[in-house]
């Protein structure tokens, strides 16, 4: 049994690092079972694990926070099974 929604499923884009390149990418929203909120995408590289870009707490307190598609420091990944998950739910959206 899953703990965790998922809320939304969507694209975003942002420009490379140092570059005029534009690089689009997956991004979804999942609340937690305890009302915590975690922002993820998903690179097409990445494919099939999500990233967390950001981790705020059902209190409004923020535990991880960086830009959404952020790369330019380690990130931290969503469990396999929620990874699965999100990827069904990109699928059956688009």
């Amino acid at each position: 049994m899953a703990d965790y929604t998922i809320d939304s499923v969507g694209t975003d884009s942002r420009h490379a690092l140092f570059s005029d390149r534009v690089d689009t990418f997956r991004v979804a929203g999942m609340t937690l079972e305890d009302g915590s909120h975690l922002s993820l995408s998903q690179y097409p590289s990445e494919s099939p694990d999500w990233g967390v870009d950001s981790y705020i707490k059902a209190n409004g307190m923020p535990v991880w926070v960086h830009s959404p598609g952020e790369r330019t420091t380690s990130v931290s990944a969503v469990s396999t099974e929620a990874a699965a998950a999100l990827n069904l739910a990109w699928e059956t959206q688009s």
